[in-house]
């Protein structure tokens, strides 16, 4: 049975409305949120598994849950500006105790147990749809919880699924895509705890690979994609930036400079958690592009793979259980390709999943490009608004240049015309970044962390969407300082929504 302890109202002010240009870290709907803390086990007057409600005060008709494990180190109560955040846009936030250094198997147990609670004790405030938020060892935690829930909990919706700084210390189980309709990873590049030491030839253990991994057993084939996935990458965040703490402990080798405020790290937070809690519980789709267009958060490289697309080459090897359909590569000019898996392909890719190395270099004018010849089943776009792949520079190749943006052109090609567009006009294609880590020596380290590019097709005009025959990456166009050189990896090229 539960103990109410301590009731507390919270006033803050209210958003002034829906604009063209929503804020979502500012953008609320209920005015006055309150806080109750719940015990929901005693020993000799000690709460051994504690935890906090924040919620929308007044009379409301069910609202939807959120849980929040917090990571090892951190307490239920730490994640207050997140949790108020979703209060003032109607959900009910569970902030969730975990026994003390308890294994990842313990905080699923733990977490199952603060779910039959709420549901038995709040039930009727509650609708069935659930989103589960970790940090750390709790992010490792909710994915775990995810694969498990139907089975242990039944009449709830996952409707999302965000995972912060998240571990891998029992090794990687990939979210399933059964388990959630959507999922979003954030990770730091300045993280000191969930470090994800890269090494050539090797999968790193990281939040990318669990991105990466999450919803693979959907299948290739777009009939079989079930839910969307998103993941940030942000520049100069640390490992307790998702959490209250304001005190940030700098490796003396990085400095504090490089590093980005806590108050900042929780405001993008708050943006991409609620817009995609907005988007996937509440069905607004005004907050989607805050997590497919990376121009909308500055200091962030963005992932997106919707659920429903058209994947035209993933550069994965197509097996017998998995037939896969390709298209046939062409290259002309000075132009390299190499194809393997991302690690083996550049020694500093925290990926886990096949990609094409492309690298040219031009001392002359030429055409160099690399081509996708589709095949018949490939050349109908019509009904998708979007062309849509993962990049990413090579980090420490003679071919890029330490600080630029690379940039090139994407070329269709149908009966009887071939229009292009420029990469940069929609996307900022940067050097990677480096850091530096206490937690492995002071090892310089830098992440080539792959972003996706979303490119509207009605930006290449009046196009055959119906016979569209080639796609290409033309490289000959020269960067402002005239350098006409380039490498990056490439992965998934995609039609989507």
């Amino acid at each position: 049975m539960g103990r109410l302890i301590l009731l507390l109202v919270l006033l803050l002010p209210v958003w002034a409305g829906v604009t063209a240009e929503i804020d979502p870290a500012g953008y609320t709907t209920d005015t006055i949120i309150a806080e109750e803390f719940y015990c929901m086990s005693e020993e000799d007057e000690d709460c051994l598994m504690p935890g906090v409600l924040t919620f929308p005060k007044g009379r409301f008709a069910a609202r939807p849950l959120v849980l929040i494990a917090h990571g090892n180190g951190f307490e239920f109560d730490e994640y207050r500006y997140l949790a108020e955040h979703l209060a003032h846009n109607g959900f009910v936030v569970a902030g969730v105790a975990s026994r003390l250094d308890s294994e990842i198997s313990e905080r699923v147990e733990d977490i199952f147990s603060h779910l039959r609670f709420l549901y038995d004790t709040h039930g009727n405030q509650l609708s069935d749809d659930l989103v589960l938020i970790g940090h750390s060892r709790g992010g490792e935690a909710v994915i775990r919880t995810a694969n498990r829930l139907n089975h242990q909990l039944q009449g709830v919706q996952l409707r999302a699924l965000v995972a912060m700084a998240p571990s891998l210390n029992d090794g990687v189980e990939a979210l399933s895509a059964h388990a959630a309709q959507s999922f979003l990873l954030l990770y730091g590049s300045h993280d000191d705890d969930i470090v994800g030491e890269v090494e050539a030839g090797m999968p790193c253990d990281s939040p990318f690979r669990l991105y990466d991994r999450a919803f693979e057993d959907a299948g290739r084939a777009p009939q079989h994609a079930l839910g969307s996935k998103a993941m940030a990458f942000m520049l100069g965040a640390s490992h307790g930036g998702f959490s209250d703490r304001e005190s940030i402990e700098p490796d003396p080798a990085v400095g504090i400079n490089s590093y980005l405020e806590p108050g900042l790290q929780r405001h993008t937070t708050k943006r991409l958690v609620l817009s995609l809690l907005r988007w996937q519980v509440f069905g607004e789709a005004v907050f989607a592009p805050y997590l497919m267009e990376a121009q909308r958060s500055e200091g962030v490289v963005l992932q997106y793979e919707d659920g429903a697309r058209l994947m035209l080459e993933d550069f994965e090897f197509a097996t017998q259980e998995d037939p896969v359909l390709k298209p046939a590569w062409r290259r002309q000019g000075a132009v390299t390709l190499h194809w393997d898996r991302l690690y083996n392909l550049e020694a500093h890719s925290p990926h886990d999943s096949g990609g094409l190395m492309v690298k040219w270099n031009e001392s002359v004018w030429s055409d160099a490009r690399l081509t996708f010849e589709l095949p018949k089943e490939f050349r109908d776009w019509e009904g998708f608004p979007y062309l849509s792949f993962r990049a990413a520079q090579v980090y420490g190749d003679i071919n890029n240049r330490t600080g630029c943006d690379l940039d090139w052109e994407i070329v269709l090609e149908s009966n009887p015309l071939s229009r292009a567009v420029r990469v940069s006009d929609f996307a900022s294609l940067h050097y990677p970044e480096t850091t530096v880590s206490a937690a492995i020596a002071g090892m310089r380290i830098s992440k080539t962390a792959m972003q996706t590019v979303r490119i509207p097709l009605s930006a290449f005009g009046q196009v055959d969407w119906r016979g569209v025959k080639a796609l290409s990456f033309r490289f000959t166009q020269p960067r402002a300082n005239g350098f006409r050189r380039g490498s990056l990896v490439l992965d998934n090229l995609a039609l989507t929504h």
